[in-house]
């Protein structure tokens, strides 16, 4: 089943949903084992002090799913920056969060393999947040069956997606004929949007 309209993918997840506080935290470290997993990088260290580039870099994903991930925007349940900034030993101030958030979103524009490490690590995500709030699905709204297919819907939109940006990247390595020049690469991948 080939999916083309990406646009409306975004965002189908799940229905608005009620996210207890207990909730918030079960959520977050779901998070952290999603992008612990994805990154090779054991949650100690994500949740640690080290500045090391790829344990910050994991951490900045943390972030970026913490924030925007957790909680309903459209009913005011995301997690606050001071509220996610407390989860981690030694605790991150608010500042640090946002900073964090904006940084990951600057890599992620410039690098390929950034991006689809943190999309690796969302789509996990998307799916263990499904598994956490289940009940909820299932009882709490009137259609329970229909929230789950849009979940499964737009997991699937997501491999698509991810599945199209390696087909172009393979197709821009192929006519580079092996010279791998990742400007171009980048070029390509930008103009095809």
């Amino acid at each position: 089943m080939e999916i083309t309209d990406m646009e409306n993918c975004e965002g189908a997840m799940l229905p608005l949903i009620a996210v207890t506080s207990d909730q918030h935290l079960e959520l977050f470290d779901a998070a952290v084992d999603c992008v612990s997993y994805s990154t090779g990088i054991d949650r100690q260290s994500i949740l640690g002090k080290s500045r090391k580039r790829p344990i910050a870099d994991a951490r900045m994903m943390l972030y970026k799913i913490a924030r925007d991930e957790i909680g309903s925007p459209l009913v005011g349940q995301v997690p606050t920056y001071n509220w996610i900034g407390e989860q981690f030993d030694p605790p991150k101030d608010h500042g640090t969060i946002l900073h964090g958030v904006r940084q990951l979103c600057d890599r992620i524009d410039t690098s390929k393999s950034a991006k689809l490490q943190f999309l690796d690590a969302l789509m996990q995500f998307d799916c263990d947040r499904a598994l956490v709030l289940r009940d909820q699905i299932a009882t709490g709204v009137p259609d329970g069956v229909t929230a789950l297919k849009k979940t499964i819907t737009s997991l699937r939109c997501k491999m698509q997606r991810d599945a199209d940006t390696l087909r172009v990247y393979l197709e821009a390595l192929e006519k580079s004929e092996g010279r791998v020049n990742e400007s171009m690469v980048q070029d390509k991948l930008a103009s095809d949007g």
